[in-house]
């Protein structure tokens, strides 16, 4: 690169050799015989394009000159050049061409594409008649060269808040409106002062410049007959910052016989939840506990978007609103005192979502396919594997309200899960695990047991009376496979010893119930 530029330089230094030697006699002559005319080249400013360059950017550099004296250039010098150096290395020299007196008559010099941009801070230089093929005599060289600096920085993102109060009016009511906003760093969140921001309101302009907080506020009042007000704010820019803007809307509630309303708003960072999606019911308590003034479906003409629901209510009393969510308590507010011709605003702030599946086994842990699992939000049937598909579920608000399902297989088992929790975040599967049915023995049959036991009631009467309770329900016992075994067989000792020792509370429901299913499978107890 060096050898190119200095081959560059020889070369014009050979091509204005004959025309500087022709230039000095001139200025011999010019001297003999009282010449007055003179060159007076201003090197007036320097810029790159693009403005604001990012790394790999091929980059231009351009300078404004002209002519103070009173001659064009090309009465003294046939070639007049400018070079064009980057942190002190000449990339470029290029010829100017002809430029005539006067500042109307100034000319754009350019590099062209000469630089790849890179990350930092650079220093650029340009100077003309770089050759000094006018010589210093006519031409002043003090202002034949202009230095400046340029950073050459990545673009950031801006952001920009705004917050209108009230959002929410009564219908034709004068209100006084505040805006309150602020600019910052979009990563760092670091303020933005002295930055120019336009709010524009109802279609009119209003102009503010942040102060050292990257903050702005103003107040105005406003009567408007339309449901909404768009106000908008505004950043244009300014390098290294990229423009960003922020809508809100002062929302005039539909006309009502009552003076006053709630509004509430679902705050969802996921934008995953409205109040059509979540099937919310909105129930409204006036004063105390005692008296649910209204209790009414969000999605059914209660919207003024499907994330804002507006109940209108008599003003000078206090109200408390709970909210239920697909038939599930979800979020209660605090007593507030509303006044006349006035409108509260509540926030339902949606937490972060976990993600859960169901796994359904066996009592010998082996899978369960197509068995439907379901809980308040979720249904879905297992697979092969028996597992559920993944579902986002929104996590349990309080140790007090967990989360449970119930699973149910094609012959007709229910079978439920363990209570269980979930936070925001968290990804996790639920087991549930099929369970034989619990053994329910009432104890005023242990007379009947200890009657047969002791032979005070026939082997007949005795299966008989459990084949009636099990055919009412009122014994419950797991389901028992039948032999081929005749009747007649006789009842095994120990099968009279488990009823005896179980009336006298010796052995447990569950070792009785094995007499009874050994005597189903013999034949004797039918069911």
């Amino acid at each position: 690169m060096l050898r190119m530029k200095q081959f560059e330089i020889l070369y014009y230094n050979l091509k204005l050799l004959i025309p500087t030697v022709t230039f000095l006699s001139i200025i011999y002559v010019m001297s003999a015989y009282g010449y007055g005319g003179t060159v007076e080249l201003v090197l007036t400013d320097i810029w790159i394009e693009p403005e604001h360059p990012q790394a790999g950017d091929k980059v231009t550099i351009f300078g404004n000159v002209y002519n103070a004296g009173t001659d064009p250039t090309e009465n003294v010098a046939s070639v007049v050049t400018a070079g064009f150096i980057i942190d002190g290395e000449l990339r470029k020299i290029v010829e100017i061409g002809n430029v005539k007196p006067g500042a109307g008559n100034e000319v754009k010099i350019s590099s062209g594409p000469l630089w790849n941009a890179e990350w930092g801070k650079h220093n650029m230089t340009v100077i003309v008649n770089y050759h000094h093929s006018i010589s210093d005599y006519i031409d002043n060289p003090s202002n034949n060269i202009v230095k400046k600096v340029f950073i050459i920085e990545p673009v950031k993102e801006s952001q920009i808040s705004l917050d209108v109060s009230p959002a929410f009016m009564i219908p034709q009511k004068n209100t006084l409106i505040t805006i309150n906003g602020s600019l910052a760093d979009a990563s760092s969140g670091t303020p933005l002062p002295n930055q120019k921001i336009t709010i524009v309101i109802g279609g009119s302009k209003n102009y503010f410049v942040t102060d050292k907080d990257g903050k702005f506020y103003t107040t105005k009042a406003f009567t408007f007959s339309e449901q909404r007000l768009l106000v908008t704010a505004l950043f244009e820019g300014n390098f290294p910052y990229l423009a960003s803007n922020h809508t809100n809307y002062v929302f005039n509630l539909p006309q009502s016989k009552e003076t006053s309303a709630i509004v509430l708003q679902i705050k969802d960072p996921s934008e995953k939840y409205d109040f059509k999606n979540l099937s919310s019911e909105i129930a409204i308590f006036q004063d105390s506990y005692d008296t649910l003034y209204t209790k009414i479906p969000a999605a059914k003409g209660f919207l003024l978007d499907n994330k804002t629901a507006w109940v209108a209510l008599p003003g000078n009393h206090s109200y408390l609103e709970e909210v239920y969510a697909n038939g599930r308590f979800f979020f209660s507010s605090d007593w507030k005192k509303i006044p006349e011709n006035s409108v509260i605003q509540e926030s339902l702030y949606i937490p972060g979502t976990a993600q859960i599946r169901f796994h359904v086994t066996d009592v010998n842990d082996k899978p369960l396919a197509g068995v439907m699992v379901k809980n308040w939000i979720y249904s879905a049937k297992t697979d092969e594997g028996g597992f559920t598909p993944w579902v986002d579920m929104l996590p349990t608000r309080s140790k007090k309200e967990p989360y449970a399902a119930v699973a149910t297989t094609d012959d007709g088992k229910i079978f439920k899960s363990e209570q269980f929790f979930v936070t925001s975040g968290e990804k996790k599967i639920i087991e549930i695990k099929s369970q034989e049915p619990e053994v329910i023995i009432p104890s005023w049959i242990r007379n009947n047991a200890k009657w047969w036991s002791s032979d005070q009631i026939t082997t007949s009467d005795f299966a008989k009376g459990i084949q009636y309770l099990i055919g009412q329900k009122i014994i419950v016992i797991p389901s028992t496979s039948k032999g081929n075994t005749e009747t007649s067989q006789v009842v095994p000792a120990w099968v009279k010893n488990n009823a005896k020792w179980w009336s006298e509370g010796q052995i447990s429901d569950k070792d009785f119930v094995l007499g009874i299913q050994y005597l189903i499978q013999i034949g004797i107890i039918h069911v």
